[in-house]
């Protein structure tokens, strides 16, 4: 039960942490309390619920821009790969620091961000990518 969130997240959906308990109750009522929590029961959560959890460009640049703004990620309108690297292995799912730099520099084309500072649209737009 308490990886739904992780596995949901997989999938692509984007869950606020105070998400986490309401999604996760509704899905242990089907298989039962207390219970595992079946793949049918998760795929047809994810069938009625999932446009719920797909984010608009607009929420991933207000929340990375009150990230910049109050000095975790970068300054103002600019990224700082050290500090989101910093951020990025310290909280929520822990990201490595070398496989962070594996994916902002795009893997293996290198077609990622360059410097280790960029503006907000370019981070926006690499992680669209």
């Amino acid at each position: 039960l308490k990886d739904v969130p992780y596995v949901l997240r997989a999938t692509g959906l984007t869950i606020y942490g105070d998400e986490e308990k309401k999604i996760m109750s509704e899905v242990e009522k089907v298989d039962g309390m207390g219970k595992p929590v079946s793949q049918a029961t998760l795929q047809s959560w994810l069938d009625e619920n999932n446009k719920s959890y797909i984010r608009s460009y607009d929420d991933a640049y207000n929340a990375l821009a009150t990230l910049c703004h109050e000095g975790i990620a970068g300054d103002k309108q600019t990224v700082k790969m050290p500090y989101l690297r910093h951020l990025m292995g310290e909280v929520g799912d822990k990201i490595p620091p070398q496989t962070f730099d594996k994916i902002v520099k795009g893997g293996e084309g290198g077609a990622g961000i360059k410097s280790d500072t960029c503006s907000l649209d370019e981070f926006i737009a690499f992680l669209q990518k």
